[in-house]
């Protein structure tokens, strides 16, 4: 069923607020997922407050240049469909990313996307989603500090043992 000229212009408008208020936004193609799958992928999204629609091209088109955005949307295959994130900049790639991982979701794509205000191309999105999130890299800091002075306490504790002995 064809879209109403006021149906299209209200989802225009609401792509131009998402667009506006972006951090990151990926594109995908979804071309050969289910809807159950789609809402699957749409749930874990939400969890992490990304937003994710299905848009046509040509008003998709409208709304970037309207953003301040250049992208040429003519040289994407299939149906679109935008994750739009808020917060953590890397988040929709990750979450994208590692739905597509799975076997069942290969056919879901990722074709591109907008990091910091810019168009970013399929190889850097895929290497946004490979980064560890921002919990799992302060777990990691944390432990590069701690790694020393567990270090000395094993030392302390040897050292101390070995007094008991004598």
């Amino acid at each position: 069923m064809a879209l109403t000229k006021k149906q299209k212009e209200e989802i225009l408008k609401g792509v131009e607020e998402k667009l506006s208020k972006q951090k990151s936004v990926v594109f995908t193609d979804f071309t050969g997922l289910n809807v159950e799958k789609l809402q699957t992928l749409r749930r874990q999204l939400r969890e992490k407050g990304i937003e994710y629609q299905a848009v046509k091209k040509t008003l998709l088109q409208i709304a970037l240049k309207k953003s301040g955005l250049d992208v040429d949307l003519s040289k994407f295959p299939g149906s679109i469909a935008v994750a739009v994130g808020y917060g953590d900049e890397i988040a929709p790639s990750g979450v994208i990313y590692d739905f597509a991982k799975v076997k069942e979701n290969s056919a879901l794509q990722i074709l591109g996307g907008i990091f910091q205000n810019n168009f970013a191309p399929k190889e850097m999105i895929l290497k946004l989603a490979k980064i560890p999130s921002r919990e799992v890299l302060l777990t990691q800091l944390a432990s590069v500090f701690i790694g020393p002075i567990r270090g000395l306490a094993i030392a302390l504790d040897g050292i101390r043992k070995q007094k008991e002995v004598k």
